[in-house]
């Protein structure tokens, strides 16, 4: 989950900041910098080759993602780390934060 809010997260910026070849206009077409407008916008897009219309979350709400993954993960870490017996003696209560 991590990965592939990071990569579309990262396309999204991409497709708004840099030079790319826009296909319904068939031309490139120049990107715009990247500010806090463009970071909390939901980005809408419309293809005439596909004839389909696609409505993508914001940045922010990607990014927002990752770092609650990376909090998660973090504290399972640190409570397995408590709970599962190691070579550091012995290990806590499965449910020790309570």
């Amino acid at each position: 989950m991590p990965t592939f809010s990071f990569a579309l997260a990262f396309g999204l910026t991409t497709n708004i900041a840099s030079r790319r070849f826009d296909f319904n206009e068939m031309n490139w077409v120049d990107g715009v910098a990247f500010g806090n407008d463009e970071y909390y916008m939901e980005n809408e897009s419309y293809s005439k080759t596909t004839q389909t219309h696609i409505l993508a979350p914001s940045v922010s709400h990607f990014t927002n993602k990752i770092k609650l993954t990376a909090w998660l993960y973090f504290f399972m870490f640190l409570y397995f780390d408590h709970v599962l017996s190691s070579n550091r003696g012995v290990s806590y209560s499965f449910f020790f934060p309570f």
